[in-house]
């Protein structure tokens, strides 16, 4: 028996009737039968009075809801005093991030979860993708927030939650041949003079790379230019650059043409830890990261 089966009990036993019940415990009408039929066996004793149309509580069953209903209250004391308990979790956590995952909702998340354990102490780190994971496998960090390149996996060894996705998306002046397509391919743009970030460093390695496996070597006209100023480049110039969505929603104001890049070109957000250590924020936070991870294909 468990406090499962005590709660499908109670829910049948105040609405009467199978269907109803099944409906709101988000089951079939046949498995919550079966359920109270097992629990009957179980005790030994039948708790419905089956023999007329409208479902009744045998005298053992009103006996028997009675217990049903006293044990879901402790169930529901017992979770309020855990989760008090988890509030005044104490200790330090050291956070990582790399700066491009602010695009994707990092700091909401991190203060929601800051907010609801007050008592623990948050240090986040902002370092390039190599770095973090330096210090993440030297046990400096408890968990790192890294945009991963999707050509190279860094997380061997380590522990991983996804928590965000995105894709590539080509960024073209106004009046561009290709403008007005649905979606491009990268060696269309072969013979384009591009704008990029650093090569050396994320993204712009990545949008190089990309580029290499597509068959081609860009043409770089700029890089290190980043942000609102690659968008303005590209405006007034016949310049073409690539980027990710999220960055796209945060700086677009019109004046380029945005067009999607086919075959897609993703990358991910992902919680990467090692698998070792029961620190009991630590924990706390890898759960609160769990329940935002994100389904591949879902999106």
């Amino acid at each position: 028996m468990t406090l499962e089966n005590m709660q499908e009990f109670i829910v049948l036993a105040e609405e009467h009737n199978y269907q109803i019940a099944a409906d709101r415990l988000y089951t079939t009408q046949a498995t919550l039968s079966r359920h109270i039929i097992a629990l009957e066996e179980e005790l030994g004793i039948q708790l419905l009075n089956r023999s007329t149309k409208k479902i009744e509580l045998t005298e053992a069953g009103v006996t028997f809801l009675s217990y049903a209903h006293k044990a879901a209250q402790l169930q529901i004391a017992m979770q309020k005093e855990l989760e008090k308990k988890h509030r005044q979790l104490r200790g330090t956590l050291t956070v990582g991030y790399n700066g491009r995952v602010s695009f994707y909702n990092f700091t909401d998340l991190l203060g929601r979860f800051m907010a609801q354990y007050p008592g623990l102490n948050i240090e986040v780190i902002e370092n390039e993708p190599p770095q973090l994971l330096t210090a993440l496998r030297d046990k400096e960090l408890d968990v790192a927030i890294v945009l991963e390149n999707p050509f190279t996996d860094i997380s061997t060894g380590l522990k991983r939650i996804r928590i965000a996705s995105d894709e590539m998306i080509a960024v073209l002046p106004q009046g561009h041949p290709l403008e007005s397509r649905d979606s491009i391919t990268l060696p269309m743009l072969k013979h384009e003079k591009f704008i990029t970030s650093s090569i050396k460093k994320e993204p712009g390695s990545i949008f190089l790379e990309a580029c290499r496996r597509a068959g081609f070597e860009p043409i770089l006209a700029h890089t290190g230019i980043i942000g609102s100023a690659a968008f303005e480049l590209v405006k007034n110039t016949r310049y073409v650059s690539l980027d990710w969505s999220a960055t796209v929603k945060t700086y677009f104001k019109g004046g380029v043409s945005l067009v999607e890049v086919e075959p897609k070109v993703r990358t991910y957000v992902d919680v990467l830890y090692l698998p070792e250590g029961k620190k009991p924020g630590k924990k706390m936070l890898l759960k609160y990261f769990k329940s935002h991870e994100i389904v591949e294909g879902s999106e």
